[in-house]
């Protein structure tokens, strides 16, 4: 009689396991993407140092203004700190490429993942009310399809 009680508990244990979904996800060692918000008026508090096509931008505040003219879309960082001489201020230009998408981007934001030496890349940049991403060329393999 214990027998079967045992072998029935474990059938139910083991078909329990079976139907449960599976989880394969972060279990907080792997690479994480950050998210930095750009405001209405193109103010974007860049977290951390990270890297935009060929380019290192320091961690700060910086103005983000958006420029394009048939293909070629022009991205202009340019750092604000009131403690800093203006000539002292850095300004990077970056050249994109917009992807289409279906859908309406509803807030501007510049995601960058992190790199297996713990760097960071910005994959894309959005901008409210465009249909699309805006992505960059890298130093490493073209352009930046980390999509």
């Amino acid at each position: 009689m214990n027998l079967a009680i045992t072998i029935s508990v474990f059938l139910v244990f083991v078909s329990s396991i079976a139907g449960a979904p599976m989880h394969d996800g972060d279990h907080g060692g792997g690479l994480i993407d950050r998210t930095f918000k750009i405001g209405k008026t193109g103010e974007v508090n860049v977290g951390r140092d990270v890297k935009i096509g060929n380019q290192l931008v320091k961690r700060g505040k910086y103005m983000l203004v958006h420029r394009a003219k048939e293909q070629r879309h022009v991205f202009v960082l340019t750092e604000i700190n009131k403690k800093k001489d203006p000539s002292q201020l850095t300004t990077i230009e970056i050249d994109g490429r917009f992807v289409p998408s279906s859908a309406s981007v509803k807030k501007s934001a510049i995601t960058a993942k992190e790199q297996r030496d713990h760097s960071y890349q910005v994959t894309t940049i959005q901008m409210a009310g465009e249909n699309g991403d805006h992505v960059f060329v890298t130093n490493i393999g073209g352009v930046n399809a980390n999509r």
